[in-house]
């Protein structure tokens, strides 16, 4: 479900608190950027990812990435090496 469904009072400002989401915190903030998973505009980012998430779906999706990447990377690469290459 989209976080702006879930979540529509959310306010959209400094010092609004984040929303935490099976272990996973998100914020309302911003101009609208693609979701990082399906690229529908959101103005929701997942705090740890630093990137925008739209809805828990897509969160999930990207947590199961994050963790198939962690879980086969060769012993020794940092997290920016699984992240960012």
């Amino acid at each position: 479900m989209k976080f702006d469904d879930l979540y529509p009072n959310q306010p959209m400002e400094l010092g609004t608190p984040d929303i935490q989401f099976e272990g996973s915190s998100v914020w309302k903030y911003g101009e609208p950027q693609p979701c990082w998973h399906c690229e529908e505009l959101t103005s929701w980012i997942d705090i740890s990812f630093e990137a925008h998430l739209c809805s828990q779906e897509c969160e999930r999706a990207k947590w199961e990435e994050f963790r198939i990447a962690f879980n086969s990377a060769p012993k020794g690469e940092t997290n920016d090496d699984i992240l960012f290459n």
